[in-house]
């Protein structure tokens, strides 16, 4: 027997539909979880007569860093899997937002910042782009999605760093524990070189095409939402 996939188009709709339900279960659960620590710690605190049960709320300045960190990773797959379809023209991204904001059962807001990671309606509604132009604002904007997250990352590790030295020193009212962060800059060097790394094949991908294509892909880039990073120490 034959299973036939559902079209593109059909994904993509279910795909965005199902990514928003996971954020707000998500949310549901990182707001339990918040209340569950604050009144443990809080009761702990009382039943002790000791103020250390309360170094249990540090925990959470981790536990919001790495929920956005993950909410990133989920609406990183699904950019480049709406990006996928498009780049094969298996997606009329057009059609597709036209669509989905239609959809009244879901929050506008949240459906509009995940459709601004997607390709501005300047570019989208191009006719004629050529594959390798496609494959290009494709790469940029993965290359965009994962800096974003991994400055994410960066940042959940470096809190959690910093909130282990804190207890540790606070429990044990010794210093040594603070010792931890001298891990913080060796991280940052890590991430500085695994950027270097692919923003030079970023730009070897860029040079590959033909130089009628280069200029036309600077053109659109220069469209593109860049976020945090300086488009201009990337594009000529």
């Amino acid at each position: 027997m034959t299973i036939v996939s559902p079209h593109p188009f059909s994904q993509a709709l279910q795909l965005t539909q199902q990514t928003i339900q996971t954020r707000a279960h998500r949310y549901r659960n990182l707001v339990v979880l918040t209340t569950v620590i604050n009144l443990l710690s809080l009761l702990l605190a009382l039943i002790q007569f000791s103020w250390r049960p309360l170094l249990g709320l540090l925990s959470l300045v981790p536990l919001y860093s790495l929920f956005i960190y993950r909410d990133h990773l989920l609406l990183k797959h699904w950019q480049q899997q709406l990006l996928h379809f498009w780049v094969q023209e298996h997606l009329d991204l057009q059609h597709f937002i036209t669509t989905i904001t239609h959809f009244s059962h879901l929050p506008s807001r949240t459906l509009t910042s995940m459709l601004n990671m997607l390709l501005p309606e300047s570019i989208y509604t191009l006719k004629n782009l050529s594959p390798p132009l496609r494959q290009a604002l494709e790469l940029t904007l993965q290359l965009i999605s994962r800096f974003q997250n991994r400055r994410m990352l960066l940042s959940t590790l470096m809190i959690t760093i910093g909130v282990i030295a804190l207890t540790g020193s606070l429990w044990l009212w010794s210093w040594l524990p603070l010792l931890v962060l001298l891990l913080i800059p060796l991280v940052k060097l890590t991430d500085d070189g695994l950027k270097r790394l692919e923003l030079s094949r970023w730009r070897k991908y860029q040079l590959s095409l033909p130089e009628s294509e280069q200029k036309i892909f600077v053109q659109l880039a220069n469209q593109l939402n860049w976020q945090i990073l300086d488009k201009r120490q990337w594009l000529p």
